[in-house]
């Protein structure tokens, strides 16, 4: 059971999440906003909680991406194909998932970037992918391999989407066409596994 002091931040965040889908812009969403829709007394409370406003968009993302990242062993046990269309499978649903939610995402990964942490959202990620690379090489690699695959992987789809304006330019692919970011992203995998 949560004590008062969690049930308010968490009515802050999920009201926080609420209105960032609604107006799909953070500039737009005020801590005014957010207390209004939380029905909390004042901005005290936020900042009590959260301290700044980016740090409660940052958590607040956070808390959605864990939400949809726990989600992942049940769906990876059911898929009955080989570990590469496994990887490839759960890396283009990641695409697709940010592609609903563009905000997000880049906010989950720029946060991550800048504030790097064993259980931040990319680490926990990178723990998800890892399961499919040890399917995929074996005792092929070692562990510390398939660790630095798994970074360079999800690295390099992250910065893809950071990046998708200098990726557009430079390679004519646009992260937000499925078809197009769903060949990168083959294109990623088959080039870094090819000599597994």
């Amino acid at each position: 059971m949560q004590s008062k002091s969690e049930n308010t931040k968490q009515r802050i965040i999920d009201a926080t999440l609420e209105l960032m889908r609604e107006v799909g812009n953070v500039n737009e969403v005020s801590i005014r906003k957010i207390v209004q829709k939380a029905g909390i007394k004042g901005v005290g409370i936020i900042n009590y909680h959260f301290k700044t406003k980016d740090n409660l968009i940052s958590e607040a993302v956070r808390y959605d991406t864990n939400k949809i990242i726990d989600q992942w062993d049940a769906i990876y046990e059911t898929m009955k194909m080989s570990p590469v269309d496994k990887l490839k499978i759960m890396l283009k649903g990641t695409g697709d998932l940010i592609d609903t939610n563009p905000i997000f995402g880049r906010i989950s990964m720029i946060h991550d970037y800048l504030n790097p942490a064993l259980d931040d959202n990319t680490a926990r990620s990178i723990e998800k992918y890892i399961m499919i690379f040890r399917e995929i090489y074996g005792d092929k690699k070692s562990e510390e391999e398939i660790w630095i695959i798994a970074h360079t992987v999800l690295s390099g789809a992250q910065l893809a989407f950071i990046r998708s304006d200098v990726v557009s330019k430079t390679i004519g692919t646009d992260f937000y066409n499925k078809k197009d970011r769903d060949e990168f992203l083959d294109k990623l995998i088959d080039n870094l596994i090819k000599n597994k």
